[in-house]
C-alpha cells in the first residue's frame, strides 16, 4: 500500500508560473516557498480542491480532486485541514464555537467529548485553553489553526500559519509544528513568501519560480 498522501503533477495555477511537480508521504512535511506575487494562495487553493488550475493534476489519497463529483470531494476534504491566509474565523461566532463548528457538522460526539477533543487540540497549538473576547490576533490565528487540526485530518495545508506575529511567537509556532507531524502521522504542506529561521521547521523545500519568458 502506497505511503503516498498527496501527489502533484505538473501544477500551475498561474501563467506566469512554472508548474511544480512532487509527491508527500504520510507523516511527512513540505515547504512551499511563493515569492510575492507567485500565485501561492491561489496555489493552495488549487491542492484543496477549491480552485482549479491552469494545468496539472493533484491526486489526494490517490483521488484526482479537481474531476470529483461535489459530493464525493466533500467527503474527501474531512480528510484535509486547510487554513487560509486569514484564518476565516466567523465574525458571528466566539472562539470556542469557531474553534469546536468542524465538530458539531461532521462528528456525532457529545458535549463533553466536543470539549475534550477542543482542549486537547488547543494545547497542540500552545494554547491552554480558550482565549476570552480579547483575544489578540496571535491567539485568533492559533485558534484557527487548532480548528483546521480539530477533525484530525491526514493533510494539512497551512497558508502563513505564524503570519501577523512578532518573531518570538512566530517561532514558538514554527517548533510546535515541527514537531505534530510525527506523533500524529499528519502530512503537512506549509506556504510562506519568507522560509522560517533555520532549524525551527525541517522540511524539504520547494520553491515557486517565475516562468520563463518566451523569446
Amino acid at each position: 500500500m502506497s505511503n503516498v498522501v498527496l501527489s502533484v503533477e505538473g501544477l500551475q495555477a498561474r501563467k506566469a508560473v512554472r508548474p511544480i511537480s512532487f509527491e508527500l508521504e504520510m507523516g511527512h512535511k513540505l515547504l512551499l516557498h511563493a515569492p510575492p506575487g507567485m500565485g501561492k494562495s491561489i496555489l493552495m487553493h488549487s491542492l484543496a480542491g477549491i480552485h482549479r488550475p491552469r494545468h496539472g493534476t493533484v491526486l489526494f489519497k490517490g483521488q484526482d480532486i479537481h474531476v470529483l463529483p461535489p459530493a464525493e470531494l466533500d467527503v474527501l476534504r474531512l480528510s484535509l485541514g486547510y487554513l487560509p491566509g486569514q484564518g476565516q474565523l466567523m465574525s458571528n461566532l466566539g472562539l470556542y464555537e469557531n474553534l469546536v463548528l468542524p465538530l458539531r457538522y461532521h462528528a456525532d460526539l457529545s458535549e463533553h467529548m466536543i470539549r475534550r477533543q477542543a482542549m486537547e487540540t488547543l494545547r497542540l497549538v500552545g494554547l491552554d485553553e480558550v482565549p476570552g473576547d480579547l483575544a489578540d490576533r496571535r491567539e485568533k490565528r492559533l485558534v484557527a489553526l487548532a480548528r483546521t487540526m480539530i477533525l484530525k485530518p491526514d493533510l494539512l495545508l497551512l497558508d502563513e500559519p505564524a503570519e501577523g506575529m512578532d518573531p518570538e511567537h512566530a517561532n514558538e509556532v514554527w517548533e510546535r509544528l515541527d514537531t505534530i507531524c510525527n506523533p500524529l502521522s499528519i502530512s503537512m504542506i506549509v506556504a510562506v513568501k519568507s522560509t522560517p529561521e533555520a532549524g525551527l521547521f525541517n522540511a524539504p523545500e520547494v520553491v515557486l519560480h517565475a516562468q520563463e519568458p518566451v523569446s
